[in-house]
């Protein structure tokens, strides 16, 4: 007992080649995970978009006579004791410093994407090639982002949806005009055409971006690699990975570009100077020249001069226009006079009023008219009639009222002329005010034209000195030759196919390989005879797991509910050689080698510590074997609880609990011959028992055995568990040997110790072992016997 710790530890430990054949029988697993790994490197290559690889290499210049040092340093450096040889790793820093890639971002519009998803798995990078441009509001500055999708829907329609801008998303849609503006929620946007536009992206989403000017610049910088080319050149590398080639290639070229025109800016520090004094003054003389510009334009308005002469021609005939224009009204308001006197004065009602009198009112020159046609047939009227007439009453009443409806009609007219008379007086004399003022207008607008074609001249002078000093400006050479320009292959370097292939297979394979092993690890229970073969306790035999074709799963092993199944709980069959009838015949062997049988029929008890061991299988078919080779034998089912040897055969209402209760004085009418077998009688448990415990106790249980013993050569006790019970201590009183079974998966290792005690203090009369159910097929994949490693077919035939 004292070694079992040491024992065990060994015992626990697993063996390369057991691990190994454990994975073989679990092959399923394997294939399972490097399909489903191998599946998720394939979509990976679907969704990734390619990345191709674009290099260029330029060459630095070194300084030679007649640069910026200075003849002197040029002397110094022709001595050795100077040397003007530019610094490489200054330069690579440079190149790659965030102002230089910002402003190739920049000049690019490249935080500014189009793309389209491509088969439906990954985005396909417009780039130059999009078939609209988009146009954004100011508001939108460079370091804001903006996403939205565009879905053209026409020739000349299309529809923007789902923004995302400045981390908020908003689920708006607007169908667009091109090249109309429209306002969203971001701000006005304009939609363009581009020469790339056809008909073959109706219907499909494109996909805008406008990301940080910042990020973007910051992750160009990243994939931007800048390398020497060997430790003695002056070439320097420069490589890019982008998922569109046009690009890595534009963003090369114009980091060279800029990289030159930062360093002319740098060697023409005093022509930079000039230029910026001469655009500062021109800024300068551009305000003075638009000040002097709105002040001729501002005195022109307001005093409506668009020329002198002109002005002045004008001013008189207005002048003369206006005196006509009071002549006019004055006549007229004369007229209306004249009229309002006429009609004030004591006139008959039947006198006609004056027509065509003058006056310029039209509605009064009517309501005369009508007037003067109603009064002419009253007359009439009257002619043949007399005042009294109801008809020429009325007309008389009608004619009362027009006359007054004249009267206030011409004072409205005259006070209306009045008006006319002072407006057109007041216009007379602003337009004398004008005469009279031109002169000193002249006067002024001499002055302001003279200082502005001073200002126009020196405009002229210093634009002409700007050009003089942009052309001495260009005779600076670029500090860099191009050595390499942009290229590469036109097959895309990342993803790369085959390293994903690979290393998706390798994971599948170590994925279930660590979880069998992790499982094994902490798993506690009885897997094979390795894990029993310290205990003292004889071993008998190793029984495999029998699974009549169900497959198991490594994960949930050992549930062999069918052990206890009656319908199939027989399986050792005459001639055949199956395995599990061959691990039958090899414990039956055993079984005869231990057991002696001096007194008659052996008493053999069959029992475990958990239920569900497979006791009964056993049983069963250690029974059935027995009485194949020839033997008498006999099963008697003691497990009272569940009886399940008894369910095997024909019902029967009396048994064995029928006798140890006294109903019985002879076992012989219990007894169900030959239903199993020939030779294999059954003895059934009968009416089960309240209280088998009890019924164990009584003195009949020794009658029993004493009337059975010499009928028999094997006698088998289907006992129950021990762990809750204790029947089979009762039972064991009068049994000469006893078939302990451990179920491989469902026994737990730390209940061995207790197989070992129970062994040592003779609990149980000549204790042997039976391991049941083994996973040694579920470790070789075959069933091994022994040392010989036999391989037996489920079915040899009969």
């Amino acid at each position: 007992m004292s070694e079992y710790p040491e024992k065990q530890k060994e015992q626990e430990s697993i063996n390369i080649r057991e691990l190994l054949y454990l994975f073989l029988a679990n092959w399923r697993w394997f294939i399972l995970s490097v399909v489903i790994l191998l599946s998720v490197g394939t979509a990976y290559i679907l969704v990734k978009s390619p990345v191709y690889t674009r290099t260029t290499s330029i060459l630095i210049k070194e300084d030679k006579k007649g640069n910026s040092l200075g003849s002197a340093a040029d002397m110094f450096a022709d001595m050795g004791f100077l040397k003007s040889n530019t610094n490489l790793k200054n330069e690579m820093l440079i190149i790659k410093a965030p102002m230089m890639i910002e402003e190739v971002v920049d000049r690019l519009s490249l935080e500014v994407n189009y793309s389209i998803k491509q088969r439906g798995l990954r985005k396909y990078d417009l780039y130059t090639n999009s078939p609209v441009n988009v146009e954004l509001d100011t508001n939108i500055g460079p370091h804001q982002s903006l996403v939205f999708d565009i879905q053209i829907i026409s020739f000349n329609k299309a529809k923007i949806s789902s923004f995302d801008w400045n981390e908020q998303h908003y689920n708006k849609s607007y169908e667009v005009t091109f090249g109309t503006p429209v306002q969203t929620v971001c701000g006005t946007i304009i939609l363009n055409k581009t020469i790339a536009f056809s008909p073959n992206y109706y219907n499909t989403n494109i996909f805008y971006s406008k990301s940080n000017l910042k990020m973007v610049a910051t992750s160009y910088a990243a994939k931007l690699k800048v390398e020497l080319g060997e430790k003695e050149s002056s070439i320097i590398n420069l490589t890019l990975d982008d998922i569109n080639a046009t690009r890595a290639v534009d963003f090369l070229n114009m980091l060279i570009t800029v990289y030159n025109e930062k360093w002319v800016e740098d060697k023409n520090q005093i022509s930079n100077s000039t230029s910026q004094f001469i655009n500062e003054r021109l800024t300068v003389i551009e305000t003075d020249l638009g000040l002097l510009d709105n002040n001729i334009s501002t005195y022109k308005s307001e005093n409506l001069l668009p020329d002198l002469q002109t002005v002045s021609n004008l001013v008189l005939t207005q002048s003369s226009e206006n005196n006509a224009q009071i002549l006019l009204l004055s006549n007229q308001l004369s007229m209306a006079k004249y009229m309002q006197e006429y009609m004030n004065k004591g006139t008959t009602s039947n006198q006609l009023i004056p027509a065509n009198s003058g006056i310029g009112s039209s509605s009064i020159e009517a309501q005369i008219a009508l007037y003067n046609t109603t009064l002419l047939q009253k007359n009439k009227l009257l002619a043949n009639s007399s005042d009294q007439n109801p008809i020429i009453q009325d007309l008389n009443q009608s004619l009362a009222s027009m006359k007054q409806a004249i009267l206030r009609s011409i004072d409205d007219y005259i006070e209306t002329i009045k008006i006319q008379i002072t407006n057109t007086l007041k216009t007379e004399k602003l337009t004398n005010d004008k005469i009279a003022s031109s002169p000193d207008q002249a006067k002024y607008l001499i002055s302001v034209e003279r200082q502005q074609k001073v200002k126009e001249a020196l405009y002229v002078f210093l634009l002409q000195k700007r050009e003089e000093n942009e052309l001495t400006r260009t005779f600076t050479s670029y500090n860099t030759r191009l050595v390499n320009p942009p290229s590469g292959t036109p097959y895309p370097t990342n993803p790369k196919k085959s390293m994903i292939f690979m290393i998706t297979f390798i994971i599948g394979l170590l994925i279930p390989a660590a979880v069998i092993f992790i499982l094994e690890q902490l798993n506690t229970l009885v897997k094979s005879k390795k894990d029993i073969a310290h205990l003292t306790v004889p071993f008998l035999s190793e029984l495999p797991y029998y699974d009549r074709g169900k497959k198991r799963n490594f994960l949930k092993h050992w549930t062999h509910k069918e052990l206890d199944d009656p319908n199939t709980i027989v399986v050792v069959e005459e001639h055949n050689r199956n395995y599990i009838n061959e691990a039958f015949r090899i414990l039956r062997t055993n079984i005869d080698f231990v057991q002696q049988h001096d007194k008659g029929a052996s008493v053999t008890m069959i029992t475990s510590i958990h239920s569900g061991s497979g006791k009964t299988f056993i049983t069963a078919n250690i029974a059935k074997s027995m009485a194949i080779k020839g033997s008498r034998v006999l099963i008697v089912d003691f497990d009272m609880r569940k009886a399940t040897i008894s369910n095997i055969v024909s019902p029967h209402k009396h048994g064995v609990a029928n006798f140890l209760n006294g109903e019985y004085q002879k076992v012989d009418q219990l007894i169900i011959k030959g239903e199993l077998y020939k030779n294999l009688d059954v003895l059934p448990v009968g009416t089960i028992p309240p209280n088998p415990a009890e019924l164990l106790l009584r003195p009949t249980l020794q009658e029993l055995f004493d009337q059975l013993r010499p009928q028999y050569d094997y006698i088998f006790l289907d006992s129950p568990p021990i762990d809750i019970i204790t029947d089979a201590d009762l039972i064991a009183k009068v049994v000469d040997y006893t078939i302990f079974v451990v179920r491989a998966g469902l026994l737990d290792k730390r209940l061995l110790p207790d197989i070992e005690v129970a062994y040592a203090s003779k609990r149980f009369p000549n204790m042997g072992l039976v391991l049941n159910c083994s996973d040694i097929s579920l470790h070789y994949g075959y069933a091994r016997y022994g040392s010989y490693g036999y391989n037996y077919g489920k079915t040899y035939g009969a």
